[in-house]
């Protein structure tokens, strides 16, 4: 078996396509999507054996947050195979071979989300986000009165200071990315015929964008009504958050529901006259470090720490073995050492080192075995939150 990057997209589009139950009202959509994509320079990578391409993934090159750092990132998207190569091991393959080549292009973390846990788990992966997902009325909203001062825009495409803004906002919480123009046509990118708009809509104040949010229009034939996906909701102020909620509620007499992704930090009950009509999980993503020594001197708003911990990770050779890792005024060091207090994995260690998780609660669940002197060392934890689709 081997891996190559593909020259041409369209055997892994029609093996993607039957992977995700594409339907074929929406095959030719989805193949001009992985056109665009394409053309768009995504790394498409497949899995060849005696029979040919038998299984595939797109690489999306990012600059991500991670606890207030931009890291060179990699998402992985479309993991798919051919129906008559399950269970043989051609996407295990070319999944340690993609992160053997994300290691070589120097990333420092790799994000997906998974199908299957445990799968994924095989190649280093572990869940680092959990947000939440807001079914409502937009009649729900509670709202101060308007005010003249903010104007809202709604558009098919931000704008230079849109996409600035943007930008800007992505370098504080959360683990959001910095968006170019590609990534942004990826975001607002049609996917299904039930689709009516993806937009932008962009709120003003003295002439300079204040907030921000992105929406994804549909009709679900089912059940004969309309849904308002939002996953972008950036705000500078009350003032603002408050008029973004009026644009929302203004749709009522259009729309039937509203559905907000929000990490669960997110204050929304305060604006709500009742409780969502359903409030489910959002989608869990998995991160996985590519290379531990691309975290060396990141900015680590923790306390002081000194902790030594042997890592396992079966794929990437420069991740294993014990490692010191100090915290010294909310900076990060990382030393290679003799001796270690706890061992694990590296996608444990990666979701605790994203601050989702503490390394006592993987100690209690059996995740980080105590093999050395452990003073109940522990890093602060973070509210994790990211929207990117790939």
């Amino acid at each position: 078996m081997e891996y190559r990057i593909l020259d041409d997209y369209r055997l892994f589009s029609k093996m993607a396509g039957f992977s995700f139950s594409v339907t074929a009202k929406n095959q030719s959509i989805y193949e001009q999507r992985h056109q665009e994509i394409f053309h768009e320079k995504r790394e498409f990578l497949g899995a060849f054996d005696n029979d040919g391409l038998a299984a595939g993934l797109i690489l999306y090159p990012y600059m991500m947050n991670f606890r207030n750092n931009l890291i060179k990132t990699f998402g992985v998207g479309d993991v798919c195979s051919r129906a008559d190569k399950r269970g043989k091991g051609e996407v295990r393959y070319l999944l340690n071979e993609s992160v053997r080549l994300m290691h070589s292009r120097s990333a420092g973390l790799s994000v997906l989300y998974p199908f299957n846990y445990d799968f994924y788990r095989g190649s280093g992966w572990e869940v680092f986000t959990n947000s939440a997902m807001y079914l409502l009325s937009p009649s729900q909203l509670k709202t101060l009165p308007e005010t003249d001062n903010i104007k809202a825009v709604d558009m098919d495409f931000p704008d230079k200071q849109g996409i600035e803004y943007y930008n800007k906002k992505v370098c504080g919480k959360y683990n959001h990315v910095i968006r170019s123009e590609i990534d942004w046509k990826d975001q607002l990118r049609m996917f299904s015929d039930n689709e009516i708009k993806r937009g932008v809509v962009q709120f003003y104040k003295n002439s300079q964008v204040c907030g921000m949010m992105t929406y994804v229009y549909s009709y679900i034939p089912k059940e004969d009504s309309t849904v308002f996906t939002i996953r972008t909701f950036f705000y500078d102020d009350f003032e603002t958050k408050n008029k973004m909620f009026l644009f929302i509620k203004k749709l009522s007499a259009q729309i039937s529901s509203v559905s907000l992704l929000a990490p669960n930090d997110f204050i929304l009950f305060a604006h709500l006259s009742n409780s969502p009509v359903a409030l489910k999980k959002g989608n869990h993503c998995m991160i996985r470090i590519i290379d531990i020594n691309a975290l060396d001197g990141i900015f680590f708003d923790s306390c002081d720490a000194d902790i030594s911990v042997e890592l396992t990770d079966s794929v990437i050779k420069e991740n294993n073995g014990c490692f010191r890792f100090i915290i010294d005024n909310k900076k990060l060091r990382i030393s290679r050492t003799e001796n270690a207090a706890i061992s694990t994995d590296i996608g444990t260690f990666s979701s605790v080192l994203s601050g989702y998780v503490g390394i006592k609660d993987m100690i209690d669940c059996s995740k980080i075995k105590i093999i050395g002197k452990y003073d109940g060392t522990d890093f602060k934890k973070e509210c994790t939150f990211i929207t990117e689709l790939f």
